[in-house]
C-alpha cells in the first residue's frame, strides 16, 4: 500500500464494511465542501494499523471498525504515529446472513434466540467468516460464539460450530463472503448488520446477550475474548467505530476538517441509512495501556 501525502490530498485508511458508506456518502460530500480531494484504501481494520505502525503506508486518518484496535495496535507502541485521541463515531451488531439452503423464502428467520442460533451452527452448514488475525468482523464472529457457549451452557459448540478459531475451511477473503452467499456457495456468514442491510441480504438478528450491540452488556461480552497469533488479546465489546489522527504529530487542518466532518450530523444521517447506529464521543486512550503499555490484557 502507498499513500499521497503531498499538497492538500487527504488519505484515508477505512474498514471494508464502511466501503458503501465512504464512496458514497463521506468522500463525495466532504470534498464538495472543502475543495479537498480525497484518496481512500479499504482493508482489514488490524492490518491497516499495523501497516500505519510499521511505516508501510503513509496516512492521514484511519476509520477503524474497532476502537480498540486503536489503542492495541497504535497507541500501545513507542514506534510509528503517536495518537493521543481518537473518537469513536458508529455503532453496529453481529448477525447471520444467509445463502444457498438458507435463502429468505425457505426456512431463513428474521431472528435468532439463542438456542436456534446454536441450532444452526451445529447443522454442519458451509459457513464464511473473515480472518479473525486481521479483521475485527473475523474475531468478533468467535467471539460471538464464545458468547452463546456461556449463555446457552453449552460445551463444545465452539468446536462444533467454528472448528478452530483460524478454521482455513471457513475463512473468506472479506471482500468475497458477500457474492459467495449470492451464489449459494456459502449457506451462512457472520457479517455486521450494516452490511446485510446494505446489499439487501436475508439475515437474522442475534440475541443481545451475543450481538455484541449492547452498551449495558459490555461486561458479559469481555467475559469472551480471542487472542491473535501473536499474542495480543481482544476481548468482547459493544461494537463501536473509530476515527484517529494517524499522519503527522499535528495532524494536518485538511484530516481535522475530515474528523470534525465525521462527527456531523450529515453523516449521523448516512450512517443511519446504511444501517448503522451513530455516537460522537471523543476518548482517549488508557493511560497505563499507552506508549509501550502491555499489549497483552
Amino acid at each position: 500500500m502507498t499513500g499521497d501525502r503531498g499538497g492538500r490530498r487527504l488519505h484515508v485508511l477505512y474498514a471494508g464494511s464502511l466501503a458503501r458508506l465512504v464512496r458514497e456518502d463521506i468522500i463525495p460530500v466532504f470534498e464538495g465542501k472543502m475543495g479537498c480531494p480525497v484518496s481512500a484504501t479499504a482493508g482489514g481494520s488490524r492490518e491497516l494499523a499495523q501497516a500505519v505502525r510499521e511505516g508501510r503506508v503513509a496516512a492521514d486518518v484511519l476509520l477503524s471498525a474497532d476502537s480498540e484496535v486503536i489503542e492495541a495496535e497504535l497507541a500501545r507502541w513507542p514506534e510509528g504515529p503517536e495518537v493521543s485521541w481518537y473518537f469513536t463515531f458508529a455503532t453496529n451488531a453481529m448477525v447471520l446472513a444467509f445463502g444457498g439452503q438458507l435463502r429468505r423464502g425457505t426456512s431463513a428467520p428474521s431472528e435468532f434466540a439463542a438456542e436456534g442460533a446454536a441450532r444452526v451452527l451445529r447443522q454442519g452448514l458451509r459457513l464464511g467468516r473473515s480472518d479473525p488475525e486481521g479483521d475485527p468482523q473475523g474475531y468478533r464472529a468467535v467471539i460471538v460464539v464464545q458468547l452463546l457457549e456461556r449463555v446457552l451452557g453449552e460445551r463444545g459448540l465452539l468446536e462444533a460450530g467454528l472448528g478452530e478459531p483460524r478454521n482455513s475451511g471457513q475463512i473468506v477473503p472479506s471482500d468475497q463472503i458477500i457474492p459467495r452467499l449470492r451464489s449459494g456457495d456459502l449457506d451462512l456468514a457472520f457479517l455486521y448488520r450494516s452490511h446485510a442491510v446494505e446489499e439487501q441480504l436475508p439475515f437474522a438478528d442475534l440475541p443481545e446477550t451475543v450481538s455484541l450491540a449492547s452498551a449495558r452488556l459490555a461486561e458479559e461480552y469481555a467475559k469472551a475474548a480471542y487472542r491473535c497469533a501473536d499474542g495480543t488479546v481482544y476481548r468482547g465489546r459493544p461494537i463501536t467505530y473509530a476515527a484517529a489522527p494517524v499522519g503527522d504529530k499535528c495532524p494536518s487542518s485538511a484530516a481535522m476538517a475530515f474528523l470534525a466532518f465525521l462527527g456531523s450530523g450529515e453523516v449521523g444521517e448516512a450512517l443511519r441509512k446504511h444501517g448503522f447506529g451513530h455516537v460522537c464521543r471523543l476518548e482517549v486512550p488508557a493511560a497505563d495501556r499507552r506508549r509501550g503499555g502491555d499489549r497483552h490484557r
